[in-house]
C-alpha cells in the first residue's frame, strides 16, 4: 500500500519478490520515484509482506520500520511463517489456494529478510 500526503510517500508492506515491478510501477503512477519514499512500514514479516523491503533499503536508503517486537522476525533471526503442509490442510477454505498459488508464482517461499529493521516503542495510550 502507498500512503501519500503531500510530497512524502510511506510504503506499508512490499510483496512478494516478483511484485516488485508492480510496487516500482505502482509509485510511479502517483508520481513518486523510489528515492523519495520516507519509510516502508511492516505490518508482520512473513515473506510475502517484506520480500523488496531489504532491496528498497540498500538500493535508495530508506528505512525499514516494524513494531519492536517483530524486528526479529523482520531481520530472521528466527522464521514464523505457515508451513506448505498447513496451508494443504486449509485449501478447502474459500480463498486460500488462489492465495497460495499466487504467493508461491510470486516468489513467497523464499526467505528474504532485512538486516537493517528498525523497531519503536510500544504504543500505550
Amino acid at each position: 500500500m502507498i500512503v501519500q500526503d503531500g510530497d512524502p510517500v510511506t510504503l506499508v508492506d512490499t510483496g512478494c519478490p516478483k511484485d516488485r515491478e508492480l510496487l516500482l510501477a505502482s509509485l510511479h503512477a502517483v508520481g513518486a520515484d523510489p528515492s523519495a519514499v520516507a519509510a516502508v512500514l511492516v505490518t508482520h514479516a512473513h515473506s510475502d509482506h517484506i520480500c523488496s523491503a531489504e532491496y528498497l533499503r540498500t538500493r535508495y536508503g530508506i528505512p525499514v520500520l516494524a513494531h519492536r517486537e517483530e524486528v526479529p522476525h523482520a531481520r530472521r533471526d528466527f522464521l514464523q511463517q505457515v508451513s506448505v503442509g498447513r496451508i494443504a490442510a486449509g485449501a478447502w477454505r474459500p480463498g486460500v489456494l488462489p492465495w497460495a498459488v499466487r504467493a508461491l508464482r510470486s516468489g513467497g517461499k523464499r526467505v528474504a529478510g532485512v538486516r537493517a529493521a528498525a523497531g519503536g516503542r510500544r504504543y500505550r495510550p
